[in-house]
């Protein structure tokens, strides 16, 4: 079982990362 905070932070820290890396 996946908490929704869990996922949204996971989601939220995978994006900053790759758009970090990107740009």
């Amino acid at each position: 079982e996946l908490n929704t905070s869990l996922v949204i932070s996971l989601s939220t820290g995978l994006s900053l990362f790759l758009g970090g890396f990107v740009f």
